[in-house]
């Protein structure tokens, strides 16, 4: 099954296959989102595409209530969604793999993936995680994974990975929200580059809110622009707090493969000093913490 949705400026092309994904439905999807994708992504939306199918067909617990979610954006990047129900345990094991595997540089993945491949003939294994190495390999930012429990023994697991069309480039999307009661004000400055977070931050559903600014900050990564990231918090929630470091987490693997990252934060109090310097902790990126009072 298809569900398609027609060209338009602010979704330029979108569709959703409903599993189960067998080599005549694969062949099917993959040829609609081929007829509408550009050579420079084509080879790596493919890989990416029929590997995270065939997890669906494979590994989930109900094969025919799997989806694959396809998207180009207006910034000329790609974005598949995998949604697929496994056990708890199962599923958290994919997020802890996609984690680790997401922080290493193209030439660690590279390097693992041979390892792996060669480490499966020799044991004879099948599989060996080769596919999530694969999709981290061919994605342009760390996989994001969701897990959300459906009943004791079933979780809902969804991937979801960013692959930039390399042949094209437009400037980065703007970023306003405002400021209200439980969220900060968010504000892109085409002109000074900055991204910046002003205001406190507890609201009731904490990923609804940080989603516009991880995916705005994942299509800047896929386009391998240089991001400049300013927080000026006065008050998060440990919610918040786990939220804002998913996103430091981001910008280190940007930083550590080589990408230009620099983010300043702007402490209001010895308190939001601190709570700085816990969030910054471990991390190699470009980072300047500032005591209250002291300029930008």
């Amino acid at each position: 099954m298809i569900d398609s949705h027609p060209l338009t400026s602010a979704r330029p092309w979108s569709r959703k296959f409903h599993g189960p994904f067998d080599q005549g439905m694969l062949a099917r999807s993959w040829s609609e989102v081929q007829s509408v994708c550009s050579a420079q992504v084509e080879d790596r939306l493919r890989i990416v595409f029929v590997e995270l199918a065939q997890n669906i067909q494979h590994h989930s617990q109900d094969p025919s209530a799997g989806t694959l979610e396809i998207e180009s954006s207006p910034t000329l990047t790609w974005r598949v969604v995998a949604r697929s129900h496994a056990s708890p345990g199962s599923a958290q094991a994919v997020v802890s793999s996609l984690a680790m595997l997401g922080r290493l540089p193209r030439p660690d993945l590279r390097k693992l993936y041979r390892d792996r491949l060669h480490q499966q003939r020799a044991m004879e294994r099948k599989g060996a995680g080769l596919g999530l190495i694969e999709i981290c390999r061919q994605s342009d930012a760390p996989p994001t994974c969701g897990v959300f429990n459906v009943a004791s023994d079933r979780a809902l697991l969804e991937v979801s990975v960013l692959l930039a069309d390399r042949g094209k480039t437009m400037p980065p999307p703007a970023l306003n929200l405002p400021p209200t009661d439980v969220t900060p004000e968010v504000q892109y400055d085409p002109v000074s580059g900055v991204l910046s977070l002003r205001g406190e931050s507890f609201p009731e559903n904490v990923a609804d809110f940080y989603r516009p600014v991880s995916d705005w900050i994942s299509n800047r990564i896929a386009e391998n622009e240089a991001i400049s990231l300013h927080l000026a918090l006065d008050y998060l929630n440990t919610s918040s707090t786990k939220a804002l470091l998913d996103i430091l987490d981001e910008l280190e693997s940007f930083h550590v493969s080589g990408g230009s990252v620099a983010v300043a934060w702007v402490a209001s109090s010895e308190t939001m000093l601190e709570a700085g310097e816990d969030l910054f902790y471990g991390l190699t990126l470009p980072a300047r913490i500032l005591e209250p009072g002291e300029d930008v």
